[in-house]
C-alpha cells in the first residue's frame, strides 16, 4: 500500500514538472495563420527538436491520467469505424497507423484480418503494435500499404513532408483515412490549439483544401460523432 502511495506521489511530481516545461515551451512559440490553417512555430535554435520534445510530453500525460486504461473500448470503436473497408475494398491487406500511441487502432485492424503496424515518436514499452517512428520521415519502402490511417493531424509539424511520405508508402489504388476534428469556427469549437496541438484549422474545409493542394482527393466522408468525422482520400500517382 505504501509503495503504491509513493509511486503515485512520484507520478504527480513528474506530472507537475512536465507541465512546468510545457509552459516554458508555450512561451517560446507563436502561431501563424494562412488560408484557414493555424501553425505553431517554435522559436528555439532547433525548432524541429523542440517540436519532437513537446509532442513526447503528451504521451507521459496520457499515461499518468490513465488514458490508456480504456483500450478495449477504443479497439471496439475503431473496429466499428473500419468495418466498411472489408466490403468496399476486399483486396486490401496492409495498413499503417500514424501517431498510434497505445496501438488501439492497430489491434482493431488486426482483429478485422489486416496485417497492421503503427508508429509513434513515443510508444508503450515492448508494444506488439507500435514501433518508434516519425511520420514526417517514414522508414518503409514505397508502395507497400493499402491503407494509411491517422487521427493526429493536429500534431503534424509540416503537412507537405507528412503527406509526401504518406503518398510514397501508399499503393497506387490505396486509401488515406483521416479522422478529423471539427474546426475552430465550427459549432463545437473543439479544436482550440491547447497545450499540445501544433496545427489548427478554422473549418474542416480549410484542411481539405490544404490536402487537395498536395494531391489528395476526397473519396468519402463518414460521421463518427458530434466532433469527429472520418475522411477517406485517394491520390493519383
Amino acid at each position: 500500500m505504501i509503495i503504491k502511495i509513493i509511486s503515485k506521489i512520484k507520478k504527480f511530481i513528474a506530472y507537475k514538472v512536465l507541465w512546468f516545461f510545457i509552459s516554458k515551451i508555450k512561451k517560446v512559440s507563436k502561431f501563424q495563420k494562412a488560408n484557414g490553417i493555424i501553425q505553431r512555430e517554435y522559436l528555439s535554435k532547433n525548432p524541429y527538436k523542440s517540436y519532437i520534445n513537446h509532442q513526447k510530453f503528451k504521451f507521459y500525460i496520457y499515461n499518468f491520467l490513465g488514458a490508456f486504461d480504456d483500450q478495449k473500448i477504443k479497439i471496439e470503436n475503431f473496429k466499428i469505424n473500419f468495418s466498411y473497408l472489408k466490403l468496399k475494398f476486399p483486396n486490401y491487406q496492409y495498413t499503417l497507423c500514424l501517431g498510434a500511441r497505445s496501438g488501439a487502432e492497430v489491434q482493431a485492424f488486426r482483429d478485422l484480418g489486416y496485417f497492421s503496424i503503427g508508429i509513434d515518436i513515443n510508444y508503450p514499452k515492448n508494444s506488439p503494435y507500435v514501433l518508434y517512428g516519425d511520420f514526417h520521415n517514414l522508414d518503409f519502402p514505397g508502395n507497400c500499404f493499402d491503407v494509411v490511417y491517422s487521427n493526429c493531424l493536429d500534431h503534424v509539424y509540416n503537412y507537405q513532408l507528412f503527406l509526401k511520405d504518406v503518398k510514397r508508402v501508399l499503393k497506387k489504388e490505396g486509401r488515406i483515412i483521416f479522422d478529423i476534428h471539427t474546426g475552430i469556427n465550427e459549432e463545437t469549437h473543439h479544436n482550440n490549439l491547447g497545450a499540445f496541438e501544433t496545427k489548427g484549422w478554422l473549418t474542416t474545409q480549410d484542411l481539405i483544401n490544404e490536402f487537395q493542394k498536395h494531391g489528395l482527393f476526397l473519396d468519402e466522408k463518414k460521421k463518427i460523432n458530434t466532433i469527429m468525422n472520418q475522411y477517406v482520400f485517394k491520390i493519383t500517382k
